[in-house]
Order: structure tokens, then sequence, then C-alpha cells
């Protein structure tokens, strides 16, 4: 439940710390007093659009925090799952806004998104106002009670259908696996045997493609190639103007020789010499044949730049180099050989795949059956429940249709709530519904009915009163007293009725110093009989004082009878 609220720089509220009852709580005041503030902070913490307005004038921050405790299990295991929060029995979510723009969504803590805190806050509080929708009006939202309604009853189905889905999918991860249904299973086998023989086909070799991409580039340079080979071998085996340079070696090899007689060192010297004149004559020879062998071929260029290209295409395809080529070839070859000689395995996965496939839409008829008996019951209780809220002529019901999706985990139903308010007028969906009145009343004979079944723990609703009076004001309260031990109710009235069955009683005024502002206090007592007294409209005197002491009397007398 929702233990207490502290607001911060929200509208006319500079700083507010609100203590709630576990039971019903009663909030009144005039009008323009700033109820619909109080509203409009809760929206803030828990995950509504950002309205910028809000942020008090000549302030820099909004901020509210919400504390809340005694949270069902279910809420705890479902935040751990969706944000990975740890969180017992006590939870504080908090919101702040910035002038600067900066926001800010923390859970115990811990940061999250708005997306993040309406899907927690989802689970922990219904805000009811003239035009909110929120859970009640999400369809999934209304399957799960739906479901909860039928006490245990569809559950075993639900168990027993998420068990033959997971052993359907594991079934469908090893047809995949095999090629999928025969078709695929053919389209993959087509596939893998096209690639291998285009792969065969290209035969290429390792450190092909760079050997013809240093071909072509030798061959775009043959000019200057040619030039330079023809320079060097002038240089060392012929030249018309000065004496080649493997001659000029020999002739000094010759002249250290003979010297020899001086010194055996010579020797040594002479010898070397005469080794690099054998090099110089055989890089001559070389040179030569380069030059020989080097005729430029367009047509060899022409057909070395397609193989490029098309090994460059081939690469791209399968992995980007030969290595990978290779690795992709021996991967489908596997593949393709699997595929082949899987037959009687693939048989056999359909056949089971066929097998669970009847199971789970035989067990989401038998949940369609579940659901169809128990939605005339609940809708039927519904409808009671509204009809003493003085609506009897409306009409609720609750309409079963068939997803487009195969199969779900939640079985093959679309659930929507349909209402009308007044003979003659057709059954609509309730999100279609117009009148804040009619929805309002709508929601709380909903909540009546499935009050002990959700999780939720607080309910709120904005002046759930508009349009009655007299006996209808009365049943209202009573209703609320009702549901008020069930759940946490946090109410926003002018109803005397209200305001004298509430477990506790606050008050917003707006008041003036130098600037305008809000407060909200707990009231009690003397204090609390004048607010019954102004909402009964009877004025103050001591008559006003014991007209409002008898009614609060009674109601209390009402709340000991429930107990």
């Amino acid at each position: 439940m929702l233990v207490n609220l502290k607001i911060k720089n929200v509208a006319l509220i500079d700083s507010l710390d609100i203590k709630f009852d576990d039971k019903l709580n009663v909030i009144s005041g005039e009008t323009g007093s700033g109820k619909s503030i109080m509203l409009n902070a809760m929206g803030f913490v828990f995950g509504d659009r950002l309205d910028k307005t809000l942020l008090r004038e000549g302030t820099d921050a909004m901020r509210v925090d919400a504390f809340f405790d005694n949270l069902d299990l279910s809420v705890g295991i479902f935040i751990k799952e969706l944000t990975g929060i740890n969180v017992e029995d006590e939870l504080v979510i908090s919101r702040e806004y910035c002038e600067s723009g900066k926001t800010s969504c923390k859970i115990n803590g811990e940061s999250v998104n708005t997306s993040i805190l309406k899907k927690v806050s989802s689970r922990l509080i219904d805000i009811h106002g003239q035009h909110e929708h929120q859970s009640l009006m999400d369809n999934e939202y209304q399957l799960e009670i739906l479901d909860l309604y039928s006490k245990g009853e569809i559950e075993p189905y639900l168990d027993n259908l998420n068990a033959l889905i997971d052993e359907l999918q594991c079934v469908n991860g090893d047809l995949y696996s095999l090629g999928g249904n025969l078709e695929q299973k053919q389209n993959l086998i087509d596939l893998y045997t096209y690639q291998i023989n285009e792969i065969d086909n290209a035969c290429i070799k390792e450190g092909e493609y760079e050997e013809i991409l240093q071909e072509i580039k030798e061959m775009k340079s043959y000019e200057k190639i040619t030039e330079r080979l023809q320079e060097s071998y002038k240089c060392l085996a012929e030249s018309a103007y000065s004496t080649p340079a493997n001659e000029l070696v020999q002739e000094a090899s010759k002249q250290i020789s003979s010297l020899q007689e001086f010194s055996e060192k010579y020797i040594d010297l002479s010898n070397r010499l005469e080794s690099v004149a054998v090099e110089l004559d055989d890089i001559s020879k070389t040179i030569n044949e380069y030059m020989s062998n080097g005729n430029f071929d367009a047509d060899k260029l022409q057909q070395l730049d397609e193989r490029a290209d098309f090994i460059k295409d081939l690469f791209r395809k399968y992995g980007g180099d030969y290595d990978n080529l290779i690795k992709y070839y021996n991967d489908i070859s596997v593949k393709l050989s699997n595929l082949i000689n899987s037959e009687s395995r693939h048989k056999e996965l359909l056949q089971k795949q066929e097998e669970l496939l009847n199971k789970i839409y035989g067990i989401q008829d038998e949940i369609t059956k579940i659901r169809t008996k128990n939605s005339i019951e609940f809708a039927n209780k519904i409808q009671n429940e509204i009809s003493l809220l003085g609506m009897p002529n409306a009409e609720v019901k609750i309409n079963l249709t068939k997803r487009s999706e195969q199969y779900t985990r939640k079985g093959c139903d679309f659930v929507e709530f349909m209402f009308s308010a007044n003979i003659g007028f057709e059954c609509k969906p309730l999100a279609k519904v117009a009148s804040g009145g009619e929805l309002s009343r709508f929601m709380l004979a909903y909540k009546i009915v499935v009050a002990d079944l959700d999780e939720i723990g607080t309910l709120i609703f904005d002046e759930i009163d508009t349009g009655l009076s007299g006996k209808m004001a009365n049943v209202v309260a009573e209703c609320l007293a009702k549901l008020s031990r069930y759940k946490q109710v946090i109410t926003i009235s002018h109803l005397p009725q209200l305001a004298s069955m509430a477990d506790t009683n606050f008050r917003v005024e707006k008041y003036s110093d130098n600037s305008t502002h809000t407060r909200l206090t707990e009231i009690k007592d003397r204090e609390l009989y004048f607010e019954i007294a102004r909402l009964m409209g009877v004025g103050e005197n001591a008559q006003a004082l014991q007209v409002a002491q008898e009614s609060k009397l009674k109601c209390n007398e009402f709340k000991n009878s429930l107990k």
C-alpha cells in the first residue's frame, strides 16, 4: 500500500508530506483549492507524461517520492524480473524534473526509464480519474483478471499449455537445424549444392588472388619497368660510352691478383672480386631474360582483371578472404551431408511437431470454454454491482474472440470488456465509454468484484461521486468502505457521506502570504465534523455539528459491522 507521499515544488504545493491510512482515505476541500494537483503529483511520480507547467513558479526542480510497504510477493518478483532490482517488503519510487530539462526516475535508488516506471507503478496502484483507464483499459490485463476470476480452474491448463509450447520450441529448433519443413529443407539442399559447385568450379588456389594483383600491377607499369631494366643492363653488361661494370670488376680482380707475391691477403681480396664479377654477370643475364620475357599483352591483362574481380566477388559472398571461403565451404559441405542423410530424423520431428500443435490447439479450446463460462458469471456480477451504484439499466458483457496468432502462452483468446449504460444501446468496448461518471462507477463495481483477485494494493478515485447524491451517495460510501477492507482506497470527494465513512480524512486548502500555496492536512474530531457539515451545506452551528457527528457515528457502526 501507499504509506507516504512527499511532494515538493509541484504547482501550488511547495512542500507536502502525507501519511495515508491502510483503509479508506478521503480528501475533501473547496473547489479550486488544489485537489487536482494531488492527482497530478501522483501521476507524475507514477510515470505519466511530463507536464513541465507543474513546476512551481520561481523554483528550479520538482520532486515526488512515493513510499510503499506490505507488497504482494508477486509484485517483488515482477520488479526483479523486469529491472533486476531486489524488492522485499518496502519500495520507494522517486521522480524529479529540473528546469534545465533533466529528469530522473528511481526505484529504491536505482535509475530506471519512464517506461519501466509505468510498468512497475501499474502493479502497485490504479489511479481512476474522470478519464483514466490505466490497467483496466488494457486487453491483456482484462484477460489476466478473467483468468484470476477462474480461481485456479484455468491454471493447470495454462501450465500444460506452456510446457507444450516449450517442447514445441525445442522441436522447432531441431527442425531448423535440419532445414525446417520439407520445402525449407529442399531449398537449403539446393542452396548449399549450388554454393559448393560454385566454389569448386572457381578452382581458386591459396595466394592466387594476391599473385594476380601483383602481376596486374607489374603489367600496368610495363613501360617504366622495361626502361629501368634496360638502363640497369647497360650499366652492368654493355655500354657505348664506358666499360660495363662487370668488366671493370674483372679487371680490378686481375690487378689485385698480381699483388699476391707481396702478401697472401691480396689473394683473398682478388677472390672476392672474382665472386662479385660472377654475380654481376648472372644478374645481367637475369635482367636480359626479364626484358626478353616482358612483352606487354593487353589481352592477358584483361583476363587477369576479370579473374581478380571474380575472386573478389566470391570472397565477398563467402567470408571475405581465402581462409574464410574454405571454412564456409567445409561448413556447408557438412550441413549438406547432414541434410541429405537426415530424412528419417526430419520426418520424426515433423510428426512430433504436428502432435504437439494438435495438443496445443486442444488445450486452447478447453481454456476458451473455461473463459467463456466464467466470463458470463463475471460480467453478471459486475453488472449487479453497477446496478446498486445507480445504473439499473446498465449492461456488461465480456467478448472473447480468436487472436490472429496460431497460439500464444495465454491461449488463443482476445478478451474485451463491453459496456452499455442505457436500455436500447448496444454494448461497446469499455475503452470507448465517454461518460466519466459512468466509467468511474464501472471501475468501482469492477474493483468490488475482483477486490481479492489482483495484487494491486492501492486504488485512487478522483471524484467517483460525480452526479450522485442521497441514497446513491450512501451506497457508494458503503461500497468503498467494503472495498477498503481488501485494498487501500484514496478518493477525492465532495460527498459528506464519503467524508463520514473515511478511516482518515484530509482537507485541501489554498492560502496566501507573499505567494499562493496549497496545503493538505489530516483532520479529525471537531475539525472533521465542521468539514462534514460544510459538505452537507448545513452551516457550522451546534445543530449542524450534531448532524455531522451522527453521520460519522453511523458510518463507524457500518464499518465495524464489516470486521
